[in-house]
């Protein structure tokens, strides 16, 4: 294990436009700069219960990349900074995720010599730094990267991605994929999906069902392998694939970058597409089983990249990503949208070198924070570049006439008294039928914080007790399952 230090310095530059006055657009609580004399770059964050911010990134040393994670306070000092991986290799970090138990688990990619390929990695950390284990899978000419991590409530992890698989014994062709491992990272399962000359993988989220949604790029059989279309595959909670669909005309590439369920269990695709060597923003929006409902695409004339996107309690969808133009430096962009689509506003920040962001998530109390590059700050330079890392004030939400989902006549979610809470709520359920069923609450992270099972007794209403105690302040979801049913209830927590 390695130190480094890293020098933080904070400046603010932002620059927005407003669309619309119905909810005004988030003032910027700070920014902050780490690094060094060479090259850093922060590529996925994540917080605890406390609030506690963490990143992942990595730096060119020793002749090539290797990883760090770095610890922050909540206004983004510096708690403290670990530096890992392999002397004799290069690795590079994706996605971080903190654990249920405490401390943070990264997923990553490590270059391999002979042959000179890539193969998945995971690292556990203590919520001091200190490394736990660290593991690599995948075999020689694999070649693969997982952008994506999540946990589940028993602390397994599933990293997916895309790998190379032999397609016999000579050729090999990307498919997307998802592995699970166990919470001492021991391989659980591997799988891979394709069905067509090739899939990459770039994004993935668990869905309401319990399964996993893995978006990207795929290449269809005649089309120009510089134009690709996107794909979205989803897969059960034990990695078996339900369904596989491909979105978009090969005539013009088309990119998947992240995925969004809404509340009816239907889907919101984002997609980069090109056009003229523009890459515009487009949304596609899915029935449960994949089909195409709608699309809409935005803002023709600019360079958008889509990192990362996330929903609201009142529907809403935040885009996250990079916006450009040919005669100016790229920044850190978002995008807010009514759930029909239509843009409330969009607002990017940047200063006068280039920002590129990796990575983004929501902050425990409705802001957005967001991890990249920087040439602009600190000792970012047209050469070097930075970490740099934003975190916007809550985004206002109107909570008057919540969006929640119609449940079946049996199915009733009795009470949640008082909400919002402190330090506990009752909440009374009543399931259909004899399953048992389970009720977690997920923070504005899609992060789960607290589980239980329900007893499948007949008409019989259930009371438990949230503890909110040890929880941070802002809002949550309470989601209960059983078979095909599901309800969800907005949690607020307050001190």
């Amino acid at each position: 294990m390695h130190s480094k230090h890293f020098l933080s310095v904070e400046l603010i530059l932002t620059l927005s436009l407003l669309v619309g006055s119905a909810f005004a657009q988030p003032d910027l609580n700070w920014s902050h700069s780490y690094g060094g004399a060479i090259n850093d770059v922060g590529r996925g964050v994540t917080f605890n219960l406390e609030g506690d911010i963490a990143i992942c990134g990595d730096v060119s040393a020793r002749g090539g990349l290797n990883p760090w994670i770095m610890k922050l306070r909540s206004e983004g000092d510096s708690i403290w900074h670990t530096q890992f991986g392999s002397e004799e290799y290069e690795d590079m970090p994706w996605a971080i995720v903190a654990c249920p138990n405490g401390g943070y688990t990264v997923a990553g990619r490590s270059q391999q010599l002979n042959p000179p390929t890539y193969i998945f990695t995971i690292s556990k950390f203590t919520e001091n730094g200190e490394v736990t284990w660290e593991r690599a899978y995948g075999e020689p000419r694999e070649n693969g990267t997982p952008y994506s991590i999540m946990a589940d409530e028993e602390e397994n992890y599933y990293l997916a991605g895309h790998r190379r698989v032999p397609v016999d014994d000579i050729n090999y062709a990307d498919d997307a994929a998802l592995m699970k491992v166990s919470s001492d990272g021991d391989l659980i399962w591997s799988r891979h999906y394709g069905a067509n000359i090739g899939e990459h993988g770039n994004n993935a989220m668990r869905t309401s069902d319990g399964g996993f949604a893995i978006v990207g790029d795929a290449w269809i059989e005649g089309s120009d392998m510089l134009t690709p279309i996107a794909f979205m595959t989803k897969v059960d909670q034990d990695g078996n694939l339900q369904w596989m669909r491909t979105y978009g005309d090969t005539a013009v590439g088309v990119q998947g970058r992240a995925i969004i369920e809404l509340r009816n269990g239907c889907y919101v695709l984002g997609c980069d597409s090109y056009n003229n060597n523009w890459a515009n923003l487009t949304l596609i929006w899915l029935t449960s089983q994949g089909d195409s409902i709608t699309s809409r695409t935005y803002f023709n004339d600019f360079l958008n990249y889509t990192v990362r996107m996330m929903t609201l309690e009142n529907g809403d969808i935040l885009v996250c990503g990079v916006k450009a133009n040919p005669y100016e430096p790229s920044d850190f962009w978002i995008i807010r949208l009514n759930p029909d689509g239509d843009i409330r506003w969009e607002v990017s920040y940047g200063g006068r070198g280039g920002e590129e962001m990796y990575g983004a998530c929501l902050s425990p109390d409705g802001g957005v924070i967001a991890v990249g590059a920087t040439d602009s700050y600190g000792n970012g330079t047209r050469e070097y570049s930075d970490v740099w890392v934003i975190r916007t004030a809550p985004l206002p939400i109107d909570l008057s006439t919540p969006i929640l989902p119609a449940l079946p006549r049996d199915y009733q979610m009795v009470d949640l008294f008082p909400n919002p809470f402190n330090n506990t709520a009752v909440t009374r359920i009543t399931l259909p039928g004899v399953k048992p069923g389970s009720a977690t609450l997920y923070d504005v992270n899609g992060r789960m914080v607290w589980w239980s099972s329900l007893r499948g007794t007949p008409a019989a209403t259930q009371e438990f007790r949230l503890d909110g105690a040890n929880l941070p302040v802002g809002r949550y979801q309470l989601v209960v399952k059983q078979g095909d049913y599901s309800a969800r209830k907005a949690v607020v927590v307050i001190k």
